[in-house]
């Protein structure tokens, strides 16, 4: 995913890494070249948006509140395809080779096609 390039001024929703954190809205006060501000304590990355931090987990931020509900309603949906085909050795009945090439490339997924 692309992130634009925030503006001072901008408000931005910042969901932590902690889930017992609520999610807060901010501001950008600074943008450098590395990392963007939104106060003090807030610092992400302009490539990614995630959370400046020395530990594995850190916060995000998202454009709004809807652009996080939409990458949470991803996830799910990503989450359940995994465990849906995970344990499968057969393809699932009634699903035909034309519908399995058009997932494949919506997933971009690449294999050998069978001689």
């Amino acid at each position: 995913m692309i992130y634009p390039k925030p503006i001072v001024g901008q408000p931005v929703g910042f969901v932590p890494a902690n889930r017992r954190d609520k999610p807060q809205d901010l501001v950008v006060t600074k943008v450098g070249r590395k990392y963007f501000e939104c106060g003090r304590h807030n610092v992400f990355h302009l490539d990614s948006w995630r959370e400046r931090s020395d530990y594995a987990t850190a916060g995000r931020a998202y454009l709004d509140q809807a652009q996080h509900a939409d990458a949470v309603e991803r996830q799910k949906y990503w989450d359940a395809l995994q465990r849906a085909v995970r344990d499968e050795r057969r393809a699932p009945s009634g699903v035909s080779v034309d519908a399995m090439r058009r997932a494949a490339a919506i997933l971009n997924i690449k294999f050998e096609k069978p001689e």
